[in-house]
Formats: structure tokens, C-alpha cells, sequence
């Protein structure tokens, strides 16, 4: 195992981005390269994209221009991170210098499946189409974390600083912050570099649209050419980590 690539995906408030940095954290101690990417907005232009598709202002989005910047983001992606990390991997391997490399991503093309392709506006041709131009590197492991929709639905908007009713959490603000104005565990922390105190345009759909998404995450791992797998993300985060590290494990041979 010299070079893979993997994605860990699924509806919003399954506890994706912890996960991954818990498994990035691990495979660092085994003395791995890891690189930690994201979709949208692992690049600079990439963080443009996603400040466009994530703001709830803009709700009134064509559908066929959502889905050309989700795709205009993994091709930006791939080509500026990816690729170039896997041309890397092979040209140190040959000298004898290399060590392993994982590219492990926070969302990827399962997510724009279930997002964009489950709501029927899409053919599947055009959107294999547009995954070929795109993606330049096919992902050796796919990790669908997989949660209750009702569950997930009400950890986003915690996460976002909103209660299922759309109030914010008892003692904190909208924006995340306490009476006192001071970040609270778990909160958004503001900052240019942080765009979820802009986010929400999504989990502002409501449970039925959780359902759908939850539903294509589904299709995807059935209709999918990759190695995609369905992991429970339901009890307790460490026992998430397990069912997760033990899928992993499988292609790093450790």
C-alpha cells in the first residue's frame, strides 16, 4: 500500500468530520502521510464554491448550477490535491524514498448522488459523465456513516446553533456563542476561515429531505463500482471510531 484514497460520507450529523480526523490522527501514528481534504472547499477556489452552495441565501440556486459547482469543485480538487499527491507518492516510491500516503476526504461523490441524483432532476449518464471529467483518481475505500434521520437532523442543528424548532440552544446565541459572548463547546467559532455561521442552507429542508438523502446514500453504496461501505454511526463516538478503523484496516493491511 503506497498510495489510497479515501472518502468518509453521509447526511449532515453523522459525525463525518470528527471521524475523519480521529482516523487521520491514527494512521499518522503508524507513521503514514495523511492528508485531510474536503468537498466543497478543499481549496481556495474550492472555499468560493462552497461559500456559494452552503449560504441559505442562496436557495434560489438553478439545480443545474449546484451541480456544476459541486463537480467544478471535486475537479479543482482532484487536480490541485489528488492527483498531485498520487504522482508524489509514485515518483518518491521509485527513488526509495517514499512512505505510505492517505488521502482521506470529507464528503465526495457519494454525497452529490444522494444530494443532487436522488432529487430526480438528473440522469445518471450525464451525472457519470461529469464524475469522469472531475474526479481524476477513484477512491480505494468509500464509508457511508450511516445514522437515523431524525438523529441526524437534530445534531446539525445543534451544530448550527438551532434547536429542530429553529431556536437556538438554551443559553446560546444564533451565532454560537454564550450570553457572555465567549465560544461554548461544540459551538461555531466565527472567523473568515470558518463558513458555518453562513451555513445551514441543507439541514433548513427538514426531516422529509433528510429522509431522501439518507435513502440515496443508500442507492449509491448499491448502484456504486466502488469498494463502498455502510457503517453504523449510531451510540457512542468511540465505538463508531472502531466499526470505522476496522474498515479501514482492511486496505491498509494493518
Amino acid at each position: 500500500m503506497d498510495f489510497l484514497y479515501i472518502i468518509v460520507d453521509g447526511i449532515d450529523g453523522v459525525g463525518k468530520t470528527t471521524q475523519v480526523k480521529r482516523i487521520a490522527t491514527e494512521l499518522e501514528n503508524r507513521g503514514m502521510k495523511v492528508v485531510q481534504v474536503r468537498e466543497p472547499g478543499g481549496t481556495k477556489i474550492g472555499a468560493q464554491i462552497r461559500s456559494i452552495l452552503l449560504n441559505k441565501s442562496s436557495d434560489n440556486i438553478s439545480p443545474a448550477a449546484e451541480v456544476l459547482l459541486f463537480f467544478a469543485d471535486r475537479a479543482q480538487l482532484h487536480y490541485e490535491t489528488i492527483q498531485r499527491e498520487l504522482n508524489r507518492t509514485k515518483t518518491l516510491d521509485e527513488k526509495g524514498k517514499g512512505k505510505p500516503v492517505v488521502v482521506i476526504s470529507d464528503r465526495g461523490m457519494p454525497s452529490t448522488y444522494a444530494y443532487q441524483y436522488s432529487s430526480g432532476r438528473f440522469d445518471m449518464n450525464l451525472m457519470a459523465s461529469l464524475e469522469k471529467i472531475s474526479a481524476m483518481v477513484e477512491p480505494n475505500l468509500v464509508l457511508i456513516l450511516d445514522l437515523d434521520e431524525g438523529i441526524a437532523l437534530e445534531r446539525a442543528l445543534n451544530r448550527l446553533g438551532q434547536s429542530p424548532q429553529g431556536q437556538p440552544p438554551q443559553g446560546q446565541s444564533p451565532q454560537g456563542q454564550s450570553p457572555q459572548g465567549q465560544t461554548t463547546t461544540g459551538s461555531i467559532p466565527t472567523g473568515a476561515d470558518n463558513l458555518m455561521d453562513k451555513e445551514g442552507r441543507f439541514e433548513s429542508r427538514g426531516l422529509d429531505y433528510y429522509k431522501s438523502i439518507r435513502q440515496g446514500f443508500h442507492n449509491y453504496a448499491k448502484n456504486s463500482h466502488c469498494d463502498v461501505r455502510i457503517v453504523d454511526a449510531s451510540g457512542d463516538s468511540d465505538d463508531v471510531f472502531a466499526r470505522l478503523l476496522s474498515e479501514v484496516n482492511s486496505v491498509t493491511g494493518r
